[in-house]
């Protein structure tokens, strides 16, 4: 079950109102009743069963009647710096990354990129990552950043960071380990194209090691997720 989220601070027993999108999905998507139970999550992260008590035009009563437990987060984040690629596919990398547990995604526009980043759409982005949080059961989504590919590799001195590339000689199945001691796990993944030669030179002379994913080419997205995939299966 999906929750729904309200600005209110939200106590057992007491009752509160949901309005705005969060209530127009319920009324007009689900078509609530009263009596049903939903899930609300409130201001403070709390998370609760609630039994739906009135219904109005764009606005429903609920009563929290049980307190339910949040999935824990890796004690280890996962940044994901993704090379800006095509608008369909950036929304599944952000939206599969966010239900792999991934804490943060930097956007940045690589040499390889079909178009430089508009800054207007951080607004919709950040929505994705929240409603896939949502529908995982997350407390939120994951965060979602605007930069440079100069400024990124400045990311590579704050945790275990990782590029991917097709000129590397290891692969994620031969890492025995990531190093618990890091607080971040960073990968840097490219855009449809890859990298270019300037920016694998410059990945090479970083702190960021090279890993091969595949033997074939993939798409920036499937590229993405795999490799989040992989390195979730250290920290869970």
């Amino acid at each position: 079950m999906s929750y729904f989220l309200t600005t209110n601070s939200l106590e057992l027993n007491t009752s509160s109102t949901l309005a705005g999108d969060e209530a127009n999905h319920l009324l007009l998507s689900r078509r609530i009743k009263v009596g049903e139970e939903i899930e609300v999550q409130d201001s403070h992260n709390k998370r609760f069963l609630c039994t739906v008590e009135k219904i109005h035009k764009k606005s429903l009563e609920f009563t929290p009647i049980k307190k339910l437990i949040t999935p824990k987060e890796y004690g280890t984040k996962i940044v994901l710096c993704q090379g800006l690629v095509a608008e369909q596919a950036l929304d599944i990398i952000i939206q599969k990354s966010t239900e792999l547990g991934v804490h943060e995604i930097i956007i940045f526009s690589a040499d390889h990129s079909p178009r430089s980043i508009k800054p207007e759409k951080l607004g919709r982005w950040e929505k994705i990552a929240i409603e896939a949080a949502k529908q995982c059961g997350r407390i939120q989504g994951a965060n979602i950043k605007l930069s440079s590919f100069s400024d990124i590799l400045k990311t590579t001195t704050q945790g275990t960071a990782y590029y991917l590339s097709q000129h590397a000689n290891k692969t994620f199945t031969q890492l025995k380990t990531i190093p618990a001691s890091k607080k971040n796990v960073i990968l840097l993944v490219g855009p449809e194209g890859g990298w270019s030669e300037t920016e694998q030179k410059t990945l090479a002379s970083s702190q960021a090691v090279p890993l091969l994913l595949s033997p074939f080419t993939l798409r920036a997205e499937t590229a993405a997720i795999t490799a989040i995939s992989q390195i979730s299966l250290f920290l869970s």
